[in-house]
């Protein structure tokens, strides 16, 4: 990942058992992505392609992967396997923006990836499981394979934006 108000640089991901959580008041910061105000760099990619990758912000208002707190998703995420879960926070999306951040480019190849957004905590949650954080508009979305489940958090698609932001450009083309 990458410090506040910083942006992250490319991260292969090819195998093992990853395991992100921040501590209770890191604010801000993603489990796998930007930091504060930070995202995923435009020039970079997130590319997950086998292991178990158990990602979460803590309590913090970062996506789970993707931007922190006031940061959109940025370069692409892509997905060609492994075991992925990621939790977002209750105001960022579980793969993509966190609070107030847009999702982007996320394709999926394969692999089994469940992603949560808007986690409820202290009766508070918004977020998309795929796309934008709180007030995010959702991203580009393509699905080719693999086994997915997305849950949006209040007034959140499981893939897309929130609150009265736009969804985004969801695809799927694998079997459905």
């Amino acid at each position: 990942g990458s410090s506040n108000g910083k942006n992250m640089g490319s991260l292969y991901i090819h195998g093992g058992d990853i395991s992100t959580s921040h501590a209770r008041y890191r604010f801000g910061v993603a489990g796998i992505g930007g930091g504060f105000k930070g995202q995923i760099d435009p020039n970079s990619e997130l590319v997950i392609d086998g292991g178990k990758v158990t990602a979460s912000p803590g309590t913090s208002s970062g996506a789970a992967i993707g931007g922190g707190d006031q940061g959109h998703q940025g370069g692409p995420i892509i997905i060609y396997g492994g075991v992925i879960d990621a939790k977002g926070d209750c105001w960022s999306a579980g793969i993509g923006g966190g609070y107030c951040g847009d999702g982007g480019k996320v394709t999926i190849y394969g692999g089994k990836v469940t992603a949560r957004g808007g986690i409820m905590v202290d009766g508070r949650s918004e977020g998309a499981g795929i796309g934008g954080g709180r007030s995010g508009k959702g991203g580009d979305v393509h699905i080719h394979g693999g086994e997915l489940y997305a849950y949006g958090g209040y007034a959140s698609a499981g893939i897309g934006g929130t609150g009265y932001q736009s969804g985004g450009s969801p695809e799927v083309t694998g079997r459905h």
